[in-house]
């Protein structure tokens, strides 16, 4: 487990995805109910830590930096 966001996280592996398979409607953001649809194990804690600048969404580069601060190779 990881202690990068300051408290205990679900393993990072369990959440690597392309981008743009969360990003259902395409519009460069992934949502709450996008994220929850890809990772039903999803609890809110894990998506309120991706959000980086608190704005209630995951966007692209938000997502890039969690898997380069995990070690997550780009998943094509």
């Amino acid at each position: 487990q990881s202690h990068y966001h300051g408290q205990t996280m679900p393993d990072p592996e369990s959440y690597n995805a392309h981008f743009g398979d969360m990003d259902t409607d395409s519009n460069g953001n992934v949502d709450w109910d996008e994220f929850k649809g890809y990772f039903p194990h999803a609890e809110p804690k894990v998506y309120a830590a991706l959000d980086l600048n608190k704005d209630g969404i995951v966007d692209h580069d938000e997502w890039h930096e969690f898997k380069e601060a995990h070690g997550l190779r780009h998943k094509e």
